[in-house]
Parts: structure tokens; C-alpha cells; sequence
């Protein structure tokens, strides 16, 4: 009985432990937005993460109520795992032009905490100029979002901070339209993996 009971306790320890997210909606003519909303067992890190996601979408509430024809709110949850959840917001916004402009936001959460955990947790990227030479090659592939493989129209200006995690080590940076490539190729994803991420920290310890 005993073992039985030992047993059964390592089971249930062993149990991924993982949020609760449910969607929430605000409507108006023409606006639409559909959010997270996070639920875990620690209070204070819940309460960190849905103010962090609430002012995302309010600063899309205000893009609307300044004067955008047309504001759309989406996200989709890539990865969670006890500690970490890795969630990408997208935001369109139409003002009458020939297509919407889109951004998107690649949020990491640390569960127990509630903070946002920074790209430079996982890797070490020296400078701008190093990431220009690296960003979009055969080490640090680069993908639409297709995910077809492409190489960069332009080189990036910035070391961008979002980012999402797809498990197994393996996490993408991500470049806004028009931003790297063109408008068609949408979001771009430059991939970091076990491989190029020891590469890079060697090369930067």
C-alpha cells in the first residue's frame, strides 16, 4: 500500500503543471479584439502577466479611438511548459490604404514570477553589426510565414526583443513586415536552435 501511495505521489508531481487561457472579447463597429487571459495557481504572477497583455490591448483600443477605420486584435499560445508561456499577439490596423499594417508580439512569460523573460536569457548577441551578419544565413535561417525558407531583403537595424518559443530548445525571433523582406513574406522568423545558440554564446563569452 505504501509503495502503491509512493507511487501515485510521483505520478501526480510528474504532471506537467500548465495555465488556464481563456479568450476575452471587446467589440465596436469595425474593432475587434480577441486577448489571453492567463490563469495559473500563483495569484501575483497571473495578476503580472494579464496587466502586462491588458496594456497591449489598450493600446489597440486607443489606435482604434484615434482615428484607424479598422483595428483587429488575435493571439495564439506557441508554448507552454511548467515554467515558461510563450504567447504571440497580432495586431492589424486599416486605415484605408492598400492593405492593413500588422505587428506582432512575441511574448514569454515566466510562471512563476509573472515577468516577461528577455530574448538575452537564452542567447548572447554581441552588437547590431554581428547580428547583421548573421541574421537570414545558413546558421540563423530565416522564414515567412509560409515557413519557407528566405533570405533577408534587408538587413536588420535592431536585435528585436520578440520572440516565441516552440519547445525543445528551439525559439524564433521575429521581424515585422516590411521590416527585413517584403510585405507578401508577412511575419518573418529567424530561427534559434541548440546548434547556433552555443555557436553564438562561444563566440561572445
Amino acid at each position: 500500500m505504501k509503495k502503491l501511495f509512493m507511487t501515485l505521489t510521483f505520478i501526480l508531481l510528474a504532471i506537467p503543471v500548465f495555465a488556464s487561457v481563456e479568450s476575452g472579447y471587446q467589440e465596436d463597429t469595425n474593432m475587434q479584439l480577441s486577448y489571453p487571459l492567463v490563469y495559473i495557481d500563483n495569484a501575483d504572477a497571473q495578476e503580472k502577466i494579464n496587466t502586462d497583455i491588458a496594456s497591449y490591448v489598450e493600446k489597440t483600443k486607443a489606435d482604434y479611438y484615434s482615428g484607424w477605420y479598422k483595428v483587429k486584435l488575435s493571439y495564439t499560445v506557441k508554448y507552454e511548459d511548467n515554467h515558461t508561456l510563450s504567447i504571440i499577439l497580432t495586431k492589424l490596423r486599416d486605415g484605408g490604404g492598400a492593405h492593413p499594417q500588422e505587428h506582432y508580439y512575441g511574448l514569454v512569460y515566466d510562471k512563476d514570477t509573472g515577468d516577461r523573460i528577455p530574448i538575452s536569457n537564452f542567447v548572447n548577441i554581441a552588437s547590431i553589426d554581428q547580428w547583421k551578419r548573421l541574421a537570414g544565413s545558413q546558421i540563423f535561417p530565416a522564414y515567412n510565414w509560409q515557413w519557407k525558407q528566405i533570405y533577408l531583403m534587408h538587413q536588420p537595424t535592431r536585435i528585436s526583443n520578440d520572440y516565441y518559443l516552440v519547445g525543445q530548445g528551439i525559439f524564433y525571433m521575429i521581424y515585422q513586415p516590411y521590416e527585413v523582406s517584403s510585405y507578401a513574406n508577412g511575419m518573418i522568423s529567424v530561427e534559434f536552435n541548440s546548434s547556433n545558440i552555443d555557436y553564438l554564446n562561444r563566440l561572445n563569452n
